[in-house]
């Protein structure tokens, strides 16, 4: 339940409190002490739910947090200043820690494209130390790939090569090509039987 859900029942809470009141006075012998005791279980009961909406005021923002994560808005300003030492602040703490992951882990594969695919540096890896189990297999996987498409795209180049000094024979292992890849062998090869 969201806070402006909270507040809306704790607006009807204190206008069933105040007619309840009204009520009890017009219903029963009206004395002073009935009122007073009335009056005070009723700010009790008022007070409390106050309470637990100042209480509940850091899962509102924490919400907002996370729908903003889930919809792929990751330029948020995380101030931990302000959390508290309780069940609340530990969540608070653990979201925001998955998300500066979430946030590191979308600069380290920018990082990647623009290394490997703008700057052209074959050989360049994302550091897979810093992260841990899925996360890190993630990165790995990313990794792999790049490292395999550096060795595709260098045994190819050694094949054309090899054709260049007129050794014709020098062929690429289909096996070494999986899927719709081993299309690239092939043309190859039809290529040096012309």
């Amino acid at each position: 339940m969201r806070i402006t859900s909270l507040v809306k029942v704790f607006m009807v809470v204190c206008v069933a409190f105040a007619a309840a009141n009204v009520i009890f006075m017009l219903v029963t012998e009206f004395d002073a002490r009935s009122l007073i005791l009335t009056t005070v279980v009723g700010g009790i009961v008022i007070a409390g739910f106050g309470c637990v909406l100042v209480k509940l005021q850091p899962i509102n923002d924490l919400i907002r947090m996370i729908e903003e994560v889930k919809d792929g808005k990751m330029h948020i300003n995380i101030n931990r200043s302000a959390i508290a030492n309780d069940e609340i602040g530990v969540l608070t703490n653990s979201v925001y820690d998955l998300t500066e992951i979430i946030k590191g882990t979308l600069g380290d594969v920018d990082k990647a494209y623009e290394e490997y695919m703008k700057v052209g540096n074959m050989h360049y890896a994302i550091d897979s130390r810093k992260y841990k189990n899925s996360f890190k297999d993630v990165i790995e996987r990313i990794n792999n790939l790049m490292s395999q498409n550096t060795i595709d795209i260098l045994s190819l180049v050694d094949v054309l090569n090899d054709i260049n000094d007129g050794k014709f024979d020098t062929r690429l292992n289909e096996v070494d090509w999986m899927g719709d890849w081993v299309a690239i062998p092939r043309r190859l090869t039809r290529l040096q039987a012309a």
